[in-house]
């Protein structure tokens, strides 16, 4: 549970750093193509398929922040294979 938006916004920064590191050791490489899709799609899968809109504006909100939450992971991923540095 968390206390507030300040709250995850600390725990996924933390988190985003750690399944980057896992996505890393997979081997497996971002490129930009997941950059901007898979936060679109982890949007889509909160806010529509899991029936996110349901829950009005906080079902928007949490939403919104898991696709942030799935950009840091593979921004952060790309950055630490070294693609980030072009």
């Amino acid at each position: 549970i968390y206390r507030d938006t300040s709250d995850y916004v600390s725990r996924m920064n933390r988190y985003s750093s750690l399944a980057a590191l896992e996505v890393r050791k997979e081997g497996r490489r971002v490129s930009g193509i997941d950059l901007a899709a898979r936060p679109l799609f982890a949007f889509l899968k909160t806010f529509v398929l899991r029936r996110g809109f349901l829950d009005g504006m906080l079902g928007l909100k949490v939403s919104i922040l898991y696709a942030c939450y799935t950009f840091y992971k593979y921004v952060k991923a790309w950055e630490a294979g070294g693609e980030g540095t072009r």
